[in-house]
């Protein structure tokens, strides 16, 4: 079992075969970038369930690429929602960490006259 992810990252569309050289099976690729007013050519990649830990040979040296170059990215969110890794600027893709709070608690409604 372990820890599962969900990773998305992109590179400018120069730096695809050398990103794929590091990890070639993603589960999803895309070339069509979603800022339509950037007109630089990116290629995004994305895993969902995958074991993504500091230590294992291909995500350290994936991780290694994307830092060199400010202009690639990556972010990765644990099963359990929390984000374990940020680098560089997904949101200027458009690429979004959205957060919540989710219990099975039984609330009472509290109001003034019940303090």
């Amino acid at each position: 079992m372990g820890y599962r992810s969900e990773v998305i990252a992109g590179v400018p569309l120069k730096d695809k075969k050398k990103a794929l050289q590091i990890i070639e099976e993603w589960d999803q690729t895309s070339e069509d970038n979603p800022v339509k007013d950037d007109e630089r050519d990116f290629f995004y990649m994305r895993a969902e369930y995958w074991k993504w830990y500091n230590g294992y040979p291909d995500v350290d040296k994936f991780e290694k690429f994307i830092g060199e170059n400010e202009d690639r990215f990556m972010i990765a969110l644990g099963e359990d929602g929390a984000v374990h890794s940020t680098m560089g600027e997904p949101f200027m893709h458009e690429i979004w960490e959205i957060s919540y709070l989710d219990n099975s608690i039984k609330w009472e409604e509290r109001n003034a006259a019940n303090k």
